[in-house]
């Protein structure tokens, strides 16, 4: 039993999960994440549309994201999307809108849920983990896969990875996460000049 214990230990340690690692870097009641949104809806030639920006993240499901071609902010109650292709600001009930279809809805589900497995691989020629995530419960319950990727150096999240039934994927390659003391005025999202503005609440 004495030479049992060591490797009991070892087994119980190895197969502790990392999520909860991953989640501990990304302060999500107060932290700016700079990334890539990659969409990529099924059944379309079309290739995959990309946006850099901001997502700064604070309490209350408040967020804001920022991007030359996209913006979208909540302040909790009011979500206001504006897109420079059409400029036309979108209001939308913050309580009504689909919680994965949000920025910080997706990031909170993937960080707060579960792993099924995990595996080491490289990425982009870096050691990270690879965790494939408990899908059963929503908000991610909407998709049929979601992985996440952390460093295995220091266990940060560099990549998150959603694909739905039909096949279409929206991918965040995660460049930094630092953190960020917001303001409310951080949240109040005045339209540009000119924009058409729809109220949808």
């Amino acid at each position: 039993m004495r030479l049992l214990t060591p490797l009991l230990l070892a087994v119980a340690t190895w197969a502790e999960p990392y999520l909860p690692l991953v989640a501990q870097k990304v302060p999500v009641d107060g932290c700016r994440i700079r990334l890539d949104w990659i969409s990529a809806p099924a059944g379309t030639i079309a290739p995959p549309s990309s946006v850099t920006g901001n997502l700064e993240l604070a309490s209350d499901d408040r967020f804001r994201f920022s991007s030359p071609e996209l913006v979208v902010v909540s302040d909790g109650r009011t979500l206001s999307q504006w897109n420079a292709s059409t400029n036309q600001v979108l209001l939308r009930s913050a309580a009504r809108a689909d919680a994965s279809a949000l920025p910080s809805g997706l990031l909170q589900a993937a960080l707060t849920g579960a792993e099924i497995s995990s595996t080491t691989e490289k990425l982009d020629g870096k050691s990270v983990h690879k965790l494939v995530l408990d899908v059963s419960k929503p908000p991610l319950s909407k998709f049929v896969h979601a992985t996440l990727w952390a460093r295995e150096s220091d266990d940060a999240p560099v990549r998150l990875e959603v694909a739905d039934s039909q096949g279409g994927t929206i991918t965040w390659k995660i460049l930094s996460v630092s953190s960020w003391k917001a303001s409310d005025k951080d949240f109040r999202y005045v339209p540009p000049k000119g924009a058409e503005v729809v109220d949808s609440r």
